[in-house]
């Protein structure tokens, strides 16, 4: 009889297994957590990338332009190959990026257009940023999380389609 007993020791080991389980387990968790987020905001690159073809640059800039200003952005500046858009941010990105104040923030969209090796290639990326307090000595420029490049990767498809039935009406 005295076999069947269970020594007092077991359940405080099967107790401290547990607890080292769980810490590794929490740890592990937040290393996770803190390598996704890191996934999500990956500083000076580009959110969306794709190569289209096109005769000029200014071909390019043309119809980017006018795949922008179909969803309410505004040509902001144009620097050689580097086009800015802008529009009114959403209320949703006001609260993700922390305008909650009187002053509106704006989305801004740096497109790049880059000449590749290859002739009448070019590849065009988005780089987008929130900025709070637009128009004063103030603003705050922040990256855009990636989690939206999505809606980048359209906007550049459609780029890419459009060059191509401009390039098929122009044969």
């Amino acid at each position: 009889m005295n076999d069947l007993r269970i020594p007092s020791v077991l359940p405080v080991r099967c107790l401290m297994f547990f607890l080292r389980r769980g810490a590794f387990l929490a740890l592990g968790l937040a290393l996770a957590s803190v390598l996704s987020a890191c996934a999500l905001f990956h500083e000076g690159a580009p959110v969306a990338t794709r190569k289209v073809q096109a005769d000029t640059g200014r071909e390019v800039e043309s119809v980017a332009s006018d795949a922008f200003h179909r969803r309410g952005y505004r040509l902001a500046s144009s620097t050689g190959r580097r086009v800015t858009f802008e529009r009114v941010s959403s209320k949703a990105d006001e609260v993700v990026y922390g305008s909650w104040g009187e002053s509106k923030s704006l989305e801004r969209v740096v497109l790049s257009i880059e000449e590749t090796s290859f002739p009448n290639v070019f590849r065009i990326s988005c780089q987008p940023f929130t900025v709070r307090d637009p128009g004063t000595g103030m603003e705050d420029v922040t990256r855009r999380l990636q989690v939206f490049s999505r809606d980048y990767a359209v906007i550049l498809k459609e780029i890419d389609t459009n060059l191509k039935e401009v390039a098929a009406l122009s044969r």
